[in-house]
């Protein structure tokens, strides 16, 4: 039994004084494997005293685009009057190029970074919203439309159809001499 315990003690020292031994630093990499650090391309901080400036109504009496955004959870699935600036306007320019729905943008013109997208019932008459014009639309303000094409947590509003203007004819002229 005395013999047992004089391995174990030999064996626990043994065992600690490997554990207490130094490591080993590993190699320093050479230059070439060394990776330069990633630095991320930030957009600016917003200046929040602006912000809490910003009218959440226009003149008219109209939500203001940052309005919705900021009082979107209360204003989802109700019908809303929003004045913005057109940005822009997406709508099928070649059949190669549509896109799943056309709509257009409408942002703040005092701060741009705050946006709604607008979805026309019928997919018509996009014509009307002139990127840059500022315009006053009323419908029905949701996160998704109703076929399940487009999504946007900071909004869509659905307006009612419109009317796309009928394309006019191309009238060719007959060559000189001929009739």
């Amino acid at each position: 039994m005395a013999g047992r315990a004089v391995w174990l003690v030999v064996a626990m020292v043994f065992g600690l004084t490997l554990a207490c031994e130094k490591a080993e630093a590993p190699a320093p990499a050479p230059e070439a494997a060394k990776k330069k650090a990633f630095k991320p391309t930030l957009p600016e901080p917003p200046d929040y005293a602006k912000l809490a400036a910003m009218a959440l109504k226009a003149s008219n009496g109209a939500w203001t685009v940052y309005g919705v955004s900021m009082n979107k959870a209360a204003l989802l699935d109700q019908q809303v009057e929003i004045t913005g600036r057109v940005k822009e306007r997406v709508v099928c320019t070649t059949p190669n190029d549509c896109p799943d729905r056309p709509y257009a943008m409408l942002v703040d013109p005092a701060a741009d970074r705050f946006q709604v997208m607008v979805v026309r019932e019928n997919d018509k008459g996009f014509s009307e919203l002139e990127p840059g014009a500022t315009v006053t639309l009323v419908g029905h303000l949701v996160e998704h439309t109703s076929d399940g094409k487009l999504f946007r947590t900071e909004g869509i509003l659905v307006i009612p159809g419109g009317v796309d203007p009928e394309p006019t004819p191309e009238v060719v002229e007959p060559p000189a001499g001929k009739k």
